[in-house]
């Protein structure tokens, strides 16, 4: 839940930057978690963090929060600015119609071959652009 500890250390550990920190100083409630799903017809969030989205629902969410900032704050962040990671293929490929770059990463260790275990390596992340773990670019490269 949106009060559990482990998610409250992802929204004071791991969601920590400088930009992050300074807006969360002069607006906390960007600190609430909004709950999901959040679909095509009703997306409203609270805050830029979802929690309870289903996988296939994830580009809602991620459109959201991208429409939330410029409602919010007045500003708009363009769809090739943001950029999504998974460690699922099928949720990757989800994004091809959205225009929002979108990588599969954990693509050294996997699961049963379609879950990753341990997270990205840096080289996932700081390569951009639309690739999936088999080396296929995805539904949104072009």
């Amino acid at each position: 839940g949106a009060t559990s500890e482990w998610n409250q250390y992802i929204l004071n550990a791991i969601m920590k930057t400088k930009p992050q920190d300074h807006l969360t100083e002069e607006f906390p409630f960007i600190k609430d978690w909004s709950l999901g799903p959040v679909g095509p017809v009703h997306p409203l969030l609270k805050s830029p963090y979802v929690l309870n989205q289903p996988q296939e629902q994830k580009p809602f969410a991620v459109e959201a929060i991208r429409q939330w900032y410029e409602m919010t704050f007045n500003f708009t962040i363009p769809k090739a600015a943001v950029h999504f990671f998974d460690d699922r293929a099928e949720n990757v490929e989800q994004f091809g119609d959205l225009g929002i770059p979108a990588r599969e990463v954990s693509c050294a260790s996997r699961a049963s071959g379609d879950i990753g275990l341990c997270g990205a390596l840096p080289d996932e992340i700081l390569t951009f652009g639309p690739a999936l773990c088999d080396g296929k670019a995805s539904a949104n490269s072009s």
